[in-house]
């Protein structure tokens, strides 16, 4: 190797490491010391897969790295965390540090933990820096929001008067409200900053919707194209479920459709005339679709012969679908929705789970929201 060469080698070398130790976020809080921290992130060209680390800190400063390409992070320290009076625990928003990180960056939180909130600045990152200067102005509300949680967890547990509990509950309301105040006041005078495309995307799909359009071309095609595209589909997915549910009433004719089963066959409702056809919307991420799956299952060995019972997991990956499905044993016909021909659009599906019963002339008899008993008993009424 020659001189020139290694000169160039040692060059890249120390290059390299400089970035490996500038990349990170530096963190000095007052307070922090020997605390478990937890950091959320995720990358904001995939908003949908989040990672966790864990640190334990000591004297109050802590380094993350930086990753290599844009990311959103939530640092949320132990002290972050409130037991219930009730039972299991609460996480207080107003102590959580929000911020975003590009790649190569230096940045700087500094700050100190307080008994409700954490008070912090941020270097390095404007974005960040311009969202947690925006936190400033609805602190307080953020502050009175998580002691109004924690004393209707406490009214509850000491079975206060209903009338005491619900005008915590207003109050509580009440700063929510002047929280959304200031963020909207933000969006709507600074359609041109990054800050307002991350703060809409935190609005219902209807406000979100109106707003998304006026945004700032550059915005929208900016860091969080991604999860502005994701949210827009799915108010443009809502608005095709709003036109679907219309016609989702009893007499109609059940729409037809072709999914494939767990077996790999194609099933189509056609086949079944004769007999009551259930459709049970679910997904193995639903509690309370797990929660009655034994009593499904009672259900269906009890009316077998008279129910076509078809299981449509929604929202779900393929394994984890058949996991749950051979560990609990469902025994009954089994699709996985598809994104090719959606059916929980095709019969106007909002929640989970949703039991859709067609009668023997494949016409809509009636749909079931949520899980409970009234479902079983009209039915056990239907087919005694």
């Amino acid at each position: 190797m020659t001189l020139t060469m290694r000169k160039l080698l040692s060059f890249f070398l120390l290059l390299f490491s400089c970035t490996l130790l500038y990349s990170q976020i530096n963190v000095d809080l007052k307070g922090l010391s020997g605390q478990k921290v937890v950091i959320w992130k995720y990358a904001l060209s995939n908003p949908n897969d989040i990672k966790k680390d864990t640190l334990l800190v000591d004297n109050d400063q802590f380094s993350y790295p930086i990753s290599d390409t844009p990311t959103a992070y939530a640092i949320i320290p132990s002290a972050a965390v409130y037991n219930r009076a009730g039972g299991g625990f609460y996480v207080a928003q107003s102590k959580f540090i929000e911020l975003f990180s590009l790649p190569n960056e230096t940045i700087s939180i500094k700050g100190e933990l307080h008994p409700f909130y954490t008070e912090y600045a941020i270097d390095g990152n404007e974005l960040s820096s311009q969202f947690a200067k925006l936190r400033l102005e609805y602190l307080d509300a953020s502050i009175a929001a998580v002691k109004a949680d924690l004393s209707i967890d406490s009214l509850q547990v000491a079975k206060a008067a209903k009338e005491e509990i619900n005008s915590v509950f207003k109050q509580r309301n009440a700063y929510f409200t002047k929280i959304m105040e200031v963020k909207e006041h933000y969006v709507q005078n600074n359609l041109d900053k990054e800050l307002s495309a991350y703060l809409l995307l935190r609005y219902p799909l209807e406000s979100f919707a109106s707003i998304h359009q006026k945004l700032d071309p550059k915005i929208r095609s900016g860091i969080f194209k991604h999860s502005l595209a994701d949210k827009y589909a799915s108010y443009e997915k809502l608005q095709s479920v709003n036109q679907a549910e219309k016609n989702i009433v009893k007499g109609n004719i059940a729409p037809s459709f072709e999914l494939t089963d767990i077996a790999g066959k194609a099933f189509h409702i056609s086949k079944f005339k004769g007999k009551y056809i259930i459709l049970d919307f679910w997904g193995s991420w639903c509690g309370p679709c797990i929660q009655e799956i034994p009593q499904l299952k009672s259900f269906y060995d009890k009316y077998k012969n008279e129910i076509v019972l078809v299981g449509i997991a929604c929202n779900e990956r393929d394994d984890a679908w058949k996991r749950i499905v051979n560990k609990e044993n469902m025994n009954w016909h089994q699709l996985l929705n598809s994104t090719n021909q959606d059916v929980s659009v095709l019969y106007g599906i909002k929640a989970f789970p949703t039991k859709v019963v067609i009668d023997k002339d494949y016409k809509i008899l009636k749909t079931y929201v949520g899980s409970g008993e009234t479902f079983f008993n009209e039915m056990a009424a239907l087919l005694n």
